[in-house]
């Protein structure tokens, strides 16, 4: 109403006024303004509806929202498993975690998918990928180049987890070779120890 130009603020911070319809020498008019009503309960309990010119309250301009939430939800991150960043104490994100959590996943492992037939393995990783905060993280880790930040995103963002091949991108990149490196060096040391 606003960007149509029909109404403006009063001296009342309570009420809102309408503006009148401006009519040019020739009798249009040069900004219409439609009937505004608006209702309300009188003194006497009765619905009345009642033109809004010159004046109606702001209450009629409020939108109560019960909630937000889609009745069908699809998140384009499909996990949110990895610590939140910027929790100190609460939830700490450091790469020993990541390590320890590819290692058990067996990521190290997983090749191309024309060479590696454990899709349940590939599923599991891609989804554990699927996370904003993991990717936030791997960002600022120093590990993944620009481009390969971008290799991961698409992968972590795919909207079908179910193919096996989404993968294979993410796997030629040399920020995951690196990763996966030192996923396998992580693995020796608990091992040791």
């Amino acid at each position: 109403m606003v960007q149509a130009d029909m109404i403006e603020a009063s001296v009342d911070p309570g009420i809102m006024r309408v503006k009148e319809e401006n009519r040019g020498e020739d009798g249009d008019a040069t900004r219409y303004v439609p009937d505004v009503f608006f209702r309300y309960r009188n003194e006497y309990n009765l619905e009345v509806k009642k033109s809004a010119k010159p004046a109606f309250p702001v209450e009629y301009l409020l939108v109560n929202v019960t909630h937000g939430f889609p009745q069908n939800p699809s998140p384009l991150f499909k996990s949110s498993n990895f610590p939140i960043e910027n929790r100190p104490g609460l939830e700490d994100q450091n790469i020993q975690a990541v390590l320890r959590t590819l290692s058990d996943l067996h990521a190290p492992e997983i090749q191309h998918s024309s060479q590696d037939h454990d899709t349940h393995r590939r599923f599991q990783v891609m989804k554990w990928l699927s996370d904003w905060h993991l990717i936030i993280f791997l960002g600022t880790s120093g590990l993944f180049s620009a481009d390969d930040m971008k290799v991961l995103a698409r992968v972590a963002s795919a909207p079908s987890l179910d193919d096996p091949t989404v993968l294979d991108p993410l796997i030629a990149t040399d920020g995951w070779q690196t990763l996966m490196t030192f996923a396998r060096e992580h693995a020796r040391k608990l091992l040791l120890f």
